[in-house]
């Protein structure tokens, strides 16, 4: 980076810091802030350079998240939008000063529903910290300089590497150089370990003229590479030289490996040798400092993850950092890293803004990575849907970018393996499989057999309880995870599989409270690592080193677990049906009237009419045993689904307020809430339906009492109190099958409709009015009501898009 011919200017340290509040302080750049929001940060800096005007002025950020712009003295250096990835921007002359100089960079983390990648509320996605978090420095350059080295190696028939070099060069002040002499030369060399030249190029001569932008190629052979490998991780160190005559004006250097990697079949090698996935995911995320890391914290866990046997990891939702990249180099760990295009619905994947942001931010990793050998490949997505034509563009546009910049496999992971549609555009494809029964996986790596497919697991795991060593019967103990890591590797070592990616190597924070939470004092947690987020080792991880290096595994504590049911479904419903019963036999008028509310409904609705009234003590109590009735059913289903990622997909779109999402979380862990908010909803939802038909009443010339109204609604509603007697046991019928998911729900759903005709029925009725009158009222008001309530969910929360997506994931 800094050489005879290039200076850096270190940005980093202490930086002055302004919130959206007004609140100042002093923070130590990189930094990261957990708020969603605008921050602006400041710090004044010298050059140390006696002639700054002898100079260009690069300014290269490592990363800033997610907006920033950029002032150096007071003008406008620079705007970029995307959080993860590097970007650099020239500085103009005559901006930087010798000393004194201020730089302030403003930042916005807040993200939207549409227009930012990632997206807003995204489920099972890393957390949105705001900040400078990686490097930020100046390069100074003279006038003539390498701006990019795009290097390309390939074995030839000789096994010798045919390495071509294209080399951007720029110039802003060329008059400096005499006339006559303007002869310039660019050069590329390739230096051992030792220091010698192992193989040089040709010195390439060009011109060029003032504020200009030129490319020349360096072609040479190196004979006799010694390869880069996982194994034996042999750098080459890469120098292009660009000098007027014998006189040296720039240096580029950087490290530089070569691998032979062939895929055919559906079988990788890499340097003629069979190569399968023993891979990891991995977050960059630490205890204490979030997103920020020195180089000693991602050494120490690329270390971690060799000692594991892994030879490659993909980098989770996000491009890697460069202290990553550079310490996989070193050390010998392949990286796949990916842009954080994250469950995304083909409504949004088809907009041009969308398809604009996915291409800048591919453009801008390929080119920042792709000159180092431990990057193996880059991902265009994940989860986004891959079953229509919207995936199928997407995909195509996106690897037309990828190909125009480097020949890098290109891959993407998705939870959908039968409907994938976009299989066939790209090298491989990874599946998503998020604490799935086993069974389907053998599923398809049986059909794999047939096909040949290009595919590997990119996610395989379990989140569990770390406080919890119970035995692998129980799904959420740690010894469960080493027993779901055994069969996985067991089904993957004999199957056409290219391999997998566990998840995780460590804990991680998500951006939104997440449904299933073992860790009780953070909703954020992501409890899938075999190390904590300080980096403890939990057991998992051993079993995973021995089984990437086929050693024995220790047996297993089975445990002996049971199923969760929980006695608060059996004692609400049996309790409230005793209720029910009891009162239909021993109050003669409240059995008489449930009676013929069901069976004899016309009778039952004139009389209301002719003011024969119902108690309203007797009211009230039907109403609150029906919605009993609804809220266990309900309540039965949603605890069902409590650690189900799909359902917190839909909740994390639907409801936007993180803390009314933790609430909202505990009352799915909770079966006692959970039935009491249930049955408060349903019981608030008959007292609204009561208002309305009242407000429908004053346009008529008819009046009638609203304790009438209350009547008709609540007796109507009589046949959803079927539902109480499903709910009783609705949850131990699932949990023997989940085909009765579906059945239960049409039934409800019928009892619904039955019910909203008795109602309707009873106020045509009430009112002695036109019955046609009130039926279309009646179900316009419903469309009206119901549509536009998810009109506004999906306009502004696109609702129905990730319903239509999570539906795709049910067929994987």
């Amino acid at each position: 980076m800094q050489n005879d011919h290039r200076k850096l200017i270190n940005l980093n340290g202490e930086w002055d810091f302004t919130s959206q509040n007004n609140s100042a302080s002093r923070v130590t750049v990189p930094f990261c802030y957990e708020f969603k929001g605008k921050v602006s940060v400041s710090r004044m800096f010298s050059t140390g350079l006696e002639s700054p005007d002898d100079w260009n002025y690069i300014i290269f950020c490592d990363g800033i998240n997610y907006q920033a712009e950029i002032k150096i003295n007071g003008s406008f250096i620079v705007k970029h939008e995307g959080g993860f990835t590097p970007f650099s921007s020239p500085i103009a002359e005559g901006i930087m000063k010798e000393s004194a100089n201020v730089i302030e960079v403003k930042i916005d983390n807040n993200l939207d529903a549409s227009r930012t990648i990632p997206l807003n509320n995204t489920a099972n996605y890393p957390k949105n910290y705001g900040g400078i978090y990686r490097d930020i420095y100046i390069i100074a350059v003279p006038k003539i300089y390498i701006k990019t080295a795009n290097v390309q190696s390939e074995i030839d028939i000789n096994f010798n590497a045919d390495i071509k070099n294209t080399i951007t060069l720029s110039a802003t002040e060329i008059d400096r150089y005499p006339v006559g002499d303007r002869k310039f030369t660019v050069k590329t060399e390739l230096i051992d370990s030792s220091g010698t030249v192992k193989a040089s190029s040709d010195a390439v001569q060009f011109s060029i003229s003032s504020n200009s932008t030129i490319q020349a190629i360096n072609k040479f052979e190196l004979n006799g590479p010694v390869y880069w490998s996982p194994e034996y991780p042999y750098l080459y160190k890469l120098r292009v030289t660009v000098s007027l005559g014998e006189e040296v004006i720039d240096e580029y250097r950087s490290d530089f490996g070569i691998y032979e990697l062939v895929r055919k079949q559906g079988v990788l090698t890499l340097n003629n040798a069979e190569f399968k996935f023993k891979g990891i995911n991995y977050i960059e995320e630490f205890g204490g400092t979030g997103i920020c890391a020195t180089y000693a914290d991602v050494e120490r866990d690329v270390k971690l993850i060799k000692s594991l046997g892994c030879n490659i990891i993909k980098v989770y939702g996000r491009p890697a950092s460069s202290y990553l990249i550079d310490i996989c180099n070193k050390l010998g760990l392949l990286i796949m890293e990916e842009i954080p295009v994250f469950t995304v619905p083909s409504s949004i994947l088809e907009t041009e803004n969308f398809l604009q942001l996915a291409e800048n931010q591919l453009n801008e990793t390929i080119l920042a990575h792709k000159n180092n050998p431990c990057i193996f490949a880059f991902g265009i997505g994940n989860d986004f849907d891959v079953t229509g034509a919207a995936g199928q563009n997407y995909v195509k546009r996106m690897v037309s970018a990828a190909r125009g910049l480097d020949n890098r496999l290109i891959y993407y992971s998705t939870r959908n393996y039968n409907e994938d549609k976009c299989r066939e555009l790209v090298d491989l494809v990874g599946i998503n499989f998020y604490d799935n029964d086993l069974n389907l996986l053998k599923n398809i790596t049986t059909e794999m057999k047939l096909k040949k497919e290009k595919v590997f697991i990119s996610n395989y795991g379990k989140i569990i309880n770390p406080s919890n060593t119970s035995g692998y019967s129980d799904p959420s103990s740690i010894e469960s995870q080493s027993k779901y890591i055994v069969d996985f590797i067991k089904i993957s070592k004999s199957s056409a599989l290219m391999g997998g990616f566990f998840q995780s190597f460590s804990d991680w924070n998500s951006d939104v409270p997440n449904l299933k939470y073992p860790d009780l004092t953070n909703q954020y947690m992501r409890t899938s690592g075999v190390y904590t987020l300080y980096r403890e080792q939990r057991p998992p991880a051993i079993i995973l080193r021995k089984e990437f290096l086929d050693e024995d595994i220790p047996n297993l504590n089975i445990g002996t677990f049971t199923k969760e049911a929980p006695l608060a479904f059996v004692f609400t419903g049996l309790i409230t049906f005793i209720l029910f019963i009891y009162l239909a036999n021993s109050v003669r008028r409240f059995r008489e009237n449930v009676w013929r509310a069901l069976f004899r409904p016309f009778i039952f609705y004139t009389d209301v009419r002719e003011q024969n009234l119902i108690p309203t003590f007797h009211n009230v109590l039907l109403a609150i045993i029906i919605s009993i009735g609804s809220g266990l059913f309900f309540a039965n289903l949603f605890f069902f689904w409590k650690d189900s990622q799909l359902l917190d997909i839909m909740l994390s779109v639907i409801i936007s307020n993180d803390k009314v999402k933790i609430y909202a979380d505990e009352f799915f862990a909770n079966p006692v809430k959970l039935i009491g908010a249930l049955t408060a909803i349903s019981f608030l939802k008959i007292f609204f339906i009561s208002v309305f038909i009242w407000l429908f009443s004053l346009t008529l010339k008819y009046r009638v009492g609203f304790n009438n109204i209350y009547t008709i609604t609540v007796w109507g509603l009589m046949p959803v109190i079927l539902l109480l007697v499903f709910g009783t046991f609705y949850l131990r019928i699932l949990q023997s099958n989940t085909d009765f998911v579906v059945i239960g729900l049409i039934t409800a759903g019928l009892l619904y409709l039955i019910s909203i005709y008795r109602i309707l029925k009873g106020t045509y009725l009430l009112f002695d009015t036109f019955f046609l009158k009130v039926y279309a009222y009646g179900i316009l008001s419903i469309i009206l009501l119901s549509g536009g309530l998810l009109f506004y969910l999906n306009t502004t929360r696109y609702v129905f898009d990730y319903f239509r997506l999570v539906m795709t994931f049910l067929k994987m």
